[in-house]
């Protein structure tokens, strides 16, 4: 633990300010869990799929912090002029912008299209709306156990299927005669 203190402190002057809160035992639960399965010996799980680390994280070379910024869009121009009243130079584009602009709304840094009946709407990078849709359509999609089939499927016959079929077929016609 000697050596995961000294890290710690190593890295805290590398921020501002930095705060260590105490989890009791009864919020820890799930670490608790995950560490009593490492110790175990068991490399699977169910669907749990665990990777043995040869050395400790301490031990192990970072690979560093990388600077990543976000991918431009249509936002960006909207954001500025909605922060700062930055526009672009070209006066049509400005026009452009500034018409554009009055159908948003600007909170903090998340920029909402705004509705008279419905609810404001959250304009996503298109990164962001790849993952947003990846997870929607992966999360909704549930799969199914066709292992046993159901009771229809059991019960089919074809020829009362079929007897079945014509007898309704016979009292439409006979319905449509009436009318």
């Amino acid at each position: 633990m000697i050596k995961y203190l000294s890290h710690v402190q190593q890295l805290s002057t590398k921020f501002k300010s930095f705060e260590v809160v105490r989890i009791p035992r009864t919020g820890n639960t799930k670490a608790d869990v995950l560490s009593k399965l490492a110790a175990s010996g068991y490399t699977t799980l169910g669907n749990i799929c665990m990777e043995f680390l040869q050395k400790s994280s301490i031990e192990r070379k970072a690979a560093g912090v990388m600077q990543v910024g976000h991918e431009s869009c249509w936002m960006d121009e909207i954001i500025d002029y909605l922060h700062s009243g930055k526009l672009p130079e070209v006066k049509k584009e400005a026009r452009k912008v500034m018409q554009r602009a009055a159908r948003f709304s600007l909170d903090g840094e998340n920029l909402y299209k705004r509705s008279y009946t419905l609810p404001y709407l959250k304009c996503l990078r298109p990164s962001d709306a790849t993952y947003a849709l990846q997870e929607t359509h992966d999360e909704a999609v549930i799969p199914v156990d066709v292992g046993t089939p159901s009771p229809r499927v059991t019960n089919f016959n074809k020829q009362l299927n079929g007897d079945g079929l014509r007898a309704n077929l016979d009292l439409l016609e006979e319905a449509r005669e009436e009318s």
